[in-house]
């Protein structure tokens, strides 16, 4: 059995690169626009991030930041 996900939780799974990154903005920029105070992106799932997918969380973040909310990263990876 699995547990909904948290309103202000977004579960990110495989690879999150030029072909996804699009996306990831976007379901971003939904959750965000109703200025959350906290926002959590769980990376678990992730098995490789490149460029265009750390300029969007980043830009994720500045958003956040804009107008006082938290972003943060869960389930980040060592390797």
């Amino acid at each position: 059995m699995s547990l909904p996900s948290p309103r202000n939780v977004l579960p990110l799974e495989g690879q999150i690169d030029l072909n996804v990154s699009a996306k990831v903005a976007d379901s971003l920029a939904q959750l965000i626009k109703d200025k959350p105070a906290r926002l959590v992106v769980d990376l678990s799932g992730v098995n490789y991030i490149d460029s265009s997918g750390l300029a969007v969380l980043i830009n994720g973040m500045r958003d956040m930041e804009d107008f006082g909310g938290i972003f943060i990263l869960a389930g980040v990876r060592a390797e």
